[in-house]
């Protein structure tokens, strides 16, 4: 389907890095992502070597990060996960009609992302 569209002159964007190998493996062009904010470099090194043995793999990371975040509501998650590797607490606060994360989803957010080996570098 996407090949349809490619013939057509449209090019496809996921709305969502988890779908971005497979819409590059179907003739997309990338994807247009609210955790490209945070991670922005895992997801640009899939982009370029999406053809290398190692795409699913790097797929499986990004895929990972991106359900950890989407567990939280999504502009607050992002804010949070900048606040805490950017080492600036004033980066989670949110404007009204959001509200920042509680104590305790901001430590799942956090300890889930540790776990998982995230890191921004480059940030703080």
């Amino acid at each position: 389907m996407l090949d349809a569209f490619a013939k057509e002159g449209f090019d496809v964007f996921a709305g969502s890095e988890v779908f971005l190998l497979d819409n590059m493996r179907n003739g997309g062009k990338g994807c247009i992502t609210a955790t490209g904010n945070v991670n922005p470099g895992a997801i640009d090194r899939l982009y370029r070597n999406w053809r290398s043995a190692d795409a699913d793999r790097m797929q499986a990371g990004i895929t990972a990060t991106r359900k950890i975040v989407q567990k939280q509501p999504m502009i607050p998650a992002l804010k949070a996960v900048v606040a805490h590797f950017g080492n600036d607490p004033q980066w989670s606060t949110c404007r009204p009609p959001l509200i920042e994360l509680s104590a305790s989803q901001e430590k799942e957010l956090i300890s889930e992302l540790n776990a998982n080996g995230f890191t921004m570098p480059g940030l703080a």
